[in-house]
């Protein structure tokens, strides 16, 4: 694997593919994509009412601000467990924008195996916390707070890639998917 940062993004900088002509691509996630963090919220707060009245809950503020910290200084491991994911002698640009981190592979990927890139790092990083945090006894109110404000950010700032999946489960099974340049390209 080889993965490049190409630092901030500028222009059309990212890496193009050359695509078969049958290929189509993905509508681009757009800002109004950002509804999508209702469901996401709404599953993250569903589990911590559920463990609110299973076991109780204590957490506070200072400690949740330590979370978010955390969460945001691990932001690149969010990109970096996306770049792992792609087959191993891939060649991967990382770069910057002021949106957030990115990470692009020109490689065809099945469309599961696309799926999986994109919600590994959510699903590392924001519901595998959010579950160990069940079983945190309410006691700990300070591992129970950090991972409170980790598994938040990490959940709620995966939203693009959810409105990836969405857009790439609406393709037909079999089909490869490739990124090119800023967008996503199916066929």
């Amino acid at each position: 694997m080889n993965i490049k940062w190409i630092g901030k993004l500028q222009g059309e900088k990212l890496p193009s593919a050359s695509l078969p002509s049958t290929c189509s691509a993905l509508p681009e996630v757009k800002s109004k994509s950002a509804l999508l963090l209702i469901p996401i919220l709404a599953f993250f707060f569903l589990i911590v009412y559920m463990k609110y009245y299973m076991t109780g809950l204590s957490i506070t503020l200072r400690y949740v601000n330590i979370g978010f910290l955390l969460a945001i200084v691990t932001l690149p491991l969010h990109e970096l467990i996306h770049a792992i994911a792609y087959p191993w002698n891939s060649e991967i640009v990382m770069y910057y924008t002021m949106a957030g981190l990115g990470t692009s592979c020109t490689r065809p990927v099945s469309k599961k195996r696309f799926i999986a890139i994109d919600i590994l790092p959510m699903f590392i990083l924001g519901v595998i916390p959010l579950f160990i945090l069940i079983f945190i006894p309410k006691e700990n109110t300070i591992l129970n707070s950090i991972l409170f404000g980790f598994s938040f950010i990490h959940l709620g700032g995966g939203y693009s890639d959810v409105q990836n999946i969405i857009n790439v489960l609406k393709v037909p099974s079999g089909s490869t998917i490739q990124i090119s340049g800023s967008r996503i390209y199916w066929y």
